[in-house]
């Protein structure tokens, strides 16, 4: 299950999405979004090394959806997105904090420390 640090919601425009992880996803799939609902399914037997891609990708697939004909991304398009911004935010990260330190957290008074914070 998701350590205690992770957040339970991820922020997207407007509106703040429900991350839920359960038994099982249709098909068979690790993820799901639920976009009536406001929520995103995370298969519980995914391995936390591929948390990162799979939110990301749900994000690009909620964006997909609001802002489908500026984007109009093909589900491999996501997959390609969503697989090399893990990528980037997981060898950038320590610079990826430093500038959402400096910049502020959009009303948050601090940054959670992160995984690598914390000697993860």
């Amino acid at each position: 299950m998701m350590n205690d640090w992770a957040p339970t919601q991820v922020r997207i425009g407007a509106t703040a999405w429900d991350l839920e992880f359960v038994d099982h996803i249709a098909g068979g799939g690790t993820a799901e979004t639920a976009y009536w609902e406001g929520k995103i399914y995370i298969a519980e037997e995914t391995p936390p090394g591929r948390w990162l891609p799979i939110v990301l990708h749900e994000i690009l697939e909620v964006l997909n959806l609001q802002y489908g004909d500026a984007l109009n991304l093909e589900h491999y398009q996501i997959n390609v997105l969503a697989e090399n911004l893990a990528q980037i935010i997981r060898d950038n990260i320590e610079l990826i904090l430093r500038l959402v330190r400096e910049n502020g957290a959009k009303g948050k008074e601090e940054v959670r420390e992160s995984p690598v914070d914390q000697g993860a």
